[in-house]
C-alpha cells in the first residue's frame, strides 16, 4: 500500500530506570520455573492461533483509520488491473485481479482531503489527482509525487482543479483562473495559459483538442485556439460569439463531431449542443436530462444521467442501459468507464459508490464500508458500537435544512438511518445529536422535527409538542428544535428543547414526560447541547447566556424541590470566558471542562455552583513556557471534548487540529494538525470515544477518521491477558499492547532469565510496549513474561510476548 511518513512532534515522555536484577519475590520466582517448559507449547498454540485467527483490528496503537464516505462515488478512472473511484473528498481502488480495495487518502499517502478530480493517463500508467486547493498528485504504481506549483502560484483567484485531459503526453489542467499545462514524461509544469481578455482569468470547467482546436469551457460560452498556435499568448485565443449564453461544463466528440452540455438550472434540464460549422444546433437526445458525464470509447458513448447510464453506439442505438442495481436504493450515477476485455460498465455512483455491472441485470456494489456522507455533527459511544448524528446547523443554532443521516458503526461494518431505510424521515432534517442507554433503542435530536426514536432501523416514535411535554417555537405549531441529549444512571432520557419557552424537559425510563420549572424564555433562547453529571445535575449550554444547571434532587417527576442557576462571565457569576459554550465533559474526578468559543475553563467543584461566592467559578489552567505563565488555549475555539479512561483530556478546536492533554491538562502529549499527522483537517466538528478498545473518533469538516490510542476501559480481574500482535513479526514497527488490565496496573515484562526488560504503568486497561529495553535497545528474539498486578496488589495476571522480528 502506498505510505507517507509525518515527521510527528515528540511527546513528553518520561522513562523510569529500573535495575535488570531478578525479580525477587516467590511468586516470581515460581512462574519463571515453569515458564522454560512451556514455552515450546506456548509458541505453537500462538503461531497456529494467529494462523488461523479471524481477528482483525481496524488500525494500531498510534495509528489512524478513515470513515470516509466512499459511497459518494463521483468519478471513475481505469488505470491497469485497478479501477479508481473518487468519493467524496477522497478515492479508493478496486483491483479487478485480486479483489482487493485500496483506500486513497492522507492516512495511505495522499497530499490532502478534498480531491475534485482524477484523470489516468495510460502511457505512462499515471493517475493524476486534482484538489479544490490546487494541489495535484501523481500516482505512479506505489508512489506518490505532490506538485505544489498551482496553490504556491501568486495568483489571486480560485485555484481549484475542476478537471485533467491529455493530450499526447501534456495534461491540460483546468482551474479557476485558467489552464496549467504538466509534462507526463518528466512530471513538471510547461506554463500556465490565461485564455480571457488582456490575460484575464477565467473558470475553465472542461478542455479537449477537436482536429486542429483546443477547446476550453466555462461558465459563460467556450474559448478556443488552434493548437499550433502560441497558447500562452491570449491573443491566440477567442470566444465563440454563439455560445456566449452557455453555461458549459462538458466538452466532448463522437462520431467525428464535436458536442457541449450546457448545465440547466432545475433537474433534468440540460442541454446538448453539436457543432455544426460556426454554429451550435440543439441536439434532443441527450437533452432535458442531468448528465453528469461523458465518456467515449471506440465506437461507444456512455453517458450518466440522473438515474441510469446510457450506453450508444455510432448511430445512437442503445445497446445497454443500466437502471437499476438490484438495491433499494435509486441510482444516481455521477460517471461511468467501459472495460472492453471484459465487457464490463463501471458506474461510479453517488449514493451507493462503486457499481460494476455485468449486464443490466447482474451488478455488484464493490465499496467499502463507510458512512454516507462526510458530516459528523456529534458522535456517540456505546460498548463497542458508535453513532453519528450527520445533520448542521449555523453558528447561531439556526437550521441549515441537512439530510437526514444518523451512522451506525458496529462489528466494523457501518449502516445507516435516512431516507433510504426509513421512509419516514422524508419530512425530516438536520439531525444534531444522538444518544443511547442499551444500544438497542436510538434517540437522535432532529433540530426543528422533535425527538425520534428508532430500534432496529424503524422509527417507533417521534415525540413534538401533541405528544409530549415539549414545546414549539411560537407562531409555527410543527417547529420543535431538540438541541441536546443525554441520560441518567436510571435511564431516564434528559432533553435540551431550543427556542422555546421551556427548554429543560425529561422523559422517565417509564415513557412519562416532564418540563422542568424554568422561566424567562422565549423563541428567541436557544439551547445547546446537554450533559447530565454522575451526581445528578444536568448542565445545559445556552448560546448568548452562558448555561444552565439544574439540581433536580433525583426527582424528576417532582419539581417542588429543584433549584437551578445560570452560569455566565464574571467573578462569582460562573466565570465562563464567553457566552458561547461549545462543548462540556465531566472527567474522572467529578470536574467539568468547558470548551467555549474563546477558551477553555474546568469546574474544580462543580457540586458547589449553588453555594454562591468564587467557590463554584469556573477557572483557567495555566502552565509556564519559556518563562511566561500562559492561559491554556486562550482565545481558542473549543469544538470538543472526551475524556479517556486514563483520564486524559482529548481536546477539538476550531483551527489548531486535534490535542491530548494529561490529566490535570497541564501537559500537552499529542498536538495532530494537517501539517504533521494524516489529520484530515485541522477544523474538528466533533468528538467521540469507544472506551473498551481506546479508538477516537474525530469528526472534522472534511471526513471522520479515528484514531487508536492507548487508554482502554479497565478489567476488574486480570485472568484473560492478552497481546496483539502476538507473535510480533518483522514487519511490525508500532507499539505491542497489553490488553484486560485492572486500572492503573503495575505491568513488568521479563525474560527467560528472570532480569527485568521493561516496566510501566496501564492506562485504564491497557499498557504497551515497544519492544525495547529500559536502555532503550532492541529487545532480543525470544519469549518474555508479562506480570501485571493492581496498585494494592489484591489482583494479579500474566501472559507471554513473543518476539519474532
Amino acid at each position: 500500500s502506498i505510505q507517507l511518513n509525518y515527521e510527528r512532534k515528540a511527546a513528553n515522555v518520561t522513562f523510569l530506570a529500573f535495575s535488570n536484577s531478578c525479580i525477587n519475590n516467590k511468586r516470581a520466582r515460581s512462574l519463571l520455573a515453569t515458564f522454560a517448559a512451556s514455552m515450546k507449547q506456548f509458541i505453537f498454540l500462538l503461531l497456529l492461533f494467529n494462523a488461523s485467527s479471524s481477528f482483525a483490528q481496524r488500525n494500531a496503537i498510534g495509528t489512524f483509520f478513515d470513515h470516509l464516505p466512499y459511497k459518494q462515488g463521483q468519478q471513475l478512472e481505469i488505470l491497469g488491473t485497478k479501477v479508481y473511484c473518487q468519493s467524496g473528498p477522497g478515492l479508493f481502488a478496486y483491483d479487478n485481479e485480486d479483489k482487493s480495495i485500496e483506500r486513497l487518502n492522507t492516512i495511505s499517502g495522499l497530499t490532502e482531503m478534498g480531491v475534485s478530480c482524477i484523470s489516468a493517463h495510460e502511457a505512462s500508467g499515471t493517475l493524476v489527482v486534482g484538489y479544490s486547493s490546487g494541489n495535484l498528485d501523481f500516482i505512479s504504481g506505489n508512489e506518490i509525487l505532490n506538485r505544489a506549483d498551482i496553490i504556491r502560484a501568486n495568483i489571486i483567484s480560485n485555484k481549484g482543479i475542476n478537471s485533467i485531459h491529455f493530450y499526447g503526453d501534456t495534461a491540460f489542467i483546468c482551474t479557476g483562473f485558467g489552464l496549467v499545462l504538466y509534462s507526463m514524461t518528466k512530471t513538471e509544469a510547461l506554463g500556465t495559459i490565461l485564455v480571457g481578455p488582456n490575460e484575464s482569468y477565467q473558470n475553465l470547467q472542461s478542455s479537449m483538442v477537436f482536429q486542429d482546436t483546443i477547446y476550453a469551457s466555462s461558465s459563460t460560452g467556450i474559448w478556443q485556439a488552434p493548437i499550433s498556435s502560441d497558447l500562452s499568448d491570449f491573443r491566440s485565443w477567442v470566444k465563440d460569439s454563439n455560445s456566449i449564453n452557455f453555461n458549459v461544463n462538458a466538452l466532448f466528440s463522437f462520431n467525428n463531431e464535436l458536442y457541449i452540455n450546457a448545465e440547466g438550472f432545475s433537474f433534468q434540464s440540460d442541454t446538448v449542443y453539436r457543432k455544426s460549422g460556426s454554429t451550435w444546433e440543439y441536439f434532443d437526445l441527450l437533452s432535458n436530462e442531468t448528465n453528469s458525464s461523458f465518456k467515449v470509447y471506440s465506437d461507444l458513448l456512455l453517458v450518466s444521467q440522473s438515474t441510469a447510464v446510457e450506453v450508444l453506439d455510432k448511430n445512437w442505438n442503445n445497446v445497454r442501459r443500466v437502471f437499476d442495481y438490484q438495491s433499494n436504493i435509486t441510482p444516481a450515477p455521477r460517471d461511468a468507464a467501459w472495460d472492453a476485455v471484459n465487457n464490463t460498465l463501471w458506474v461510479a455512483d453517488f449514493n451507493q459508490g462503486l457499481v460494476k455491472s455485468n449486464d443490466p441485470f447482474n451488478n455488484e456494489i464493490l465499496t467499502p464500508s463507510s458512512p454516507a456522507t462526510a458530516s459528523s455533527q456529534s458522535v456517540f459511544s456505546i460498548g463497542e458500537q458508535v453513532m453519528v448524528a450527520a445533520g448542521s446547523r449555523t453558528n447561531n443554532w439556526l437550521n441549515t435544512f441537512s439530510a437526514p443521516h444518523v451512522f451506525i458503526l458496529e462489528e466494523n461494518e457501518w449502516s445507516g438511518l435516512n431516507v433510504f431505510t426509513v421512509n419516514a424521515l422524508a419530512t425530516v432534517n438536520d439531525l444534531i445529536d444522538v444518544t443511547s442507554f442499551d444500544g438497542d433503542n436510538i434517540y437522535v435530536a432532529s433540530y426543528g422535527g422533535g425527538l425520534l426514536h428508532f430500534k432496529e432501523d424503524q422509527l417507533l416514535e417521534t415525540f413534538d409538542n401533541r405528544n409530549s411535554s415539549l414545546r414549539n417555537i411560537v407562531g409555527d405549531s410543527t417547529y420543535v428544535a431538540i438541541s441536546g441529549l443525554d441520560f441518567d444512571s436510571d435511564g431516564n432520557l434528559w432533553v435540551g428543547n431550543s427556542r422555546s419557552l421551556a427548554p429543560l424537559h425529561v422523559r422517565t425510563v417509564d415513557g412519562e414526560w416532564a418540563q422542568m420549572p424554568v422561566t424567562g424564555f422565549s423563541s428567541s433562547d436557544f439551547s445547546g447541547r446537554l450533559m447530565h453529571t454522575s451526581w445528578g445535575h444536568v448542565w445545559l449550554s445556552l448560546p448568548k447566556r452562558g448555561i444552565l444547571v439544574y439540581d433536580y434532587n433525583n426527582t424528576p417527576l417532582e419539581t417542588d424541590d429543584d433549584q437551578y442557576r445560570f452560569l455566565s462571565k464574571g467573578a462569582t457569576s460562573g466565570n465562563l470566558p464567553s457566552l458561547e459554550v461549545e462543548f462540556m465533559a465531566e472527567d474522572e474526578n467529578g470536574e467539568i471542562w468547558i470548551g467555549t468559543n474563546l477558551g477553555l475553563r474546568v469546574f474544580f467543584s462543580p457540586r458547589r455552583v449553588f453555594d454562591g461566592g468564587t467557590q463554584g467559578d469556573a477557572s483557567e489552567i495555566l502552565f509556564q513556557q519559556e518563562g511566561y505563565t500562559e492561559v491554556l488555549f486562550d482565545q481558542e475555539s473549543i469544538t470538543g471534548i472526551v475524556i479517556d479512561e486514563a483520564n486524559r483530556k482529548w481536546i477539538g478546536t476550531q483551527n489548531s487540529g486535534l490535542f491530548l492533554l494529561s490529566a490535570d491538562g497541564k501537559d500537552q502529549i499529542h498536538n495532530f494538525t494537517q501539517r504533521n499527522s494524516p489529520l484530515f483537517s485541522d477544523r474538528i466538528i466533533s468528538l467521540g470515544l469507544m472506551d473498551p478498545t481506546g479508538e477516537l473518533f474525530i469528526g472534522t469538516d472534511k471526513g471522520m477518521l479515528s484514531y487508536k490510542s492507548e487508554a482502554t476501559s479497565p478489567f476488574a480481574e486480570m485472568e484473560n491477558l492478552y497481546v496483539y500482535p502476538n507473535p510480533v513479526k518483522p514487519k511490525h514497527a508500532g507499539l505491542i499492547a497489553i490488553k484486560n488490565l485492572s486500572d492503573g496496573a503495575d505491568v513488568r515484562i521479563v525474560d527467560a532469565s528472570g532480569a527485568l526488560i521493561y516496566q510501566t504503568t496501564a492506562m485504564g486497561g491497557q499498557a504497551t510496549w515497544d519492544g525495547r529495553d529500559n536502555n532503550r535497545r532492541d529487545a532480543a528474539n525470544g519469549v518474555y513474561l508479562v506480570l501485571a498486578s493492581s496498585p494494592d496488589g489484591s489482583i494479579r495476571g500474566k501472559t507471554k510476548i513473543l518476539l519474532a522480528r
